[in-house]
């Protein structure tokens, strides 16, 4: 009898770290601020993350100070392009 119960529980536990592991969820962010070669800050820049591996592609534009940032990005490598008026995109890669 004890043996059974000794077995019940360790069912449970394991059932309950299954329940667990699949609710993990990783996601990470990318931020900066974007800056001409001067230091100035580029507002309006389109910023367009995109992972290598997928080829998904997120994309923000940066505030009045040149800040971006893009949330909620899956695990992965990723390539930044930076694109904003009167400038050359730039791409910077993982």
């Amino acid at each position: 009898m004890k043996q059974a119960k000794f077995c019940f529980l360790i069912i449970c536990f394991c059932m309950a770290s299954l329940d667990v592991r699949g609710q993990a969820v990783s996601v990470s962010n990318i931020d900066g601020t974007v800056t001409d070669l001067t230091g100035a800050v580029l507002p309006n820049a389109a910023v367009t993350a995109t992972n290598k591996g997928t080829g998904a592609e997120r994309t923000a534009t940066t505030d009045k100070d040149g800040y971006y940032r893009i949330a909620g990005l899956a695990p992965g490598v990723y390539s930044i392009k930076i694109e904003s008026k009167n400038f050359a995109a730039q791409v910077i890669e993982n």
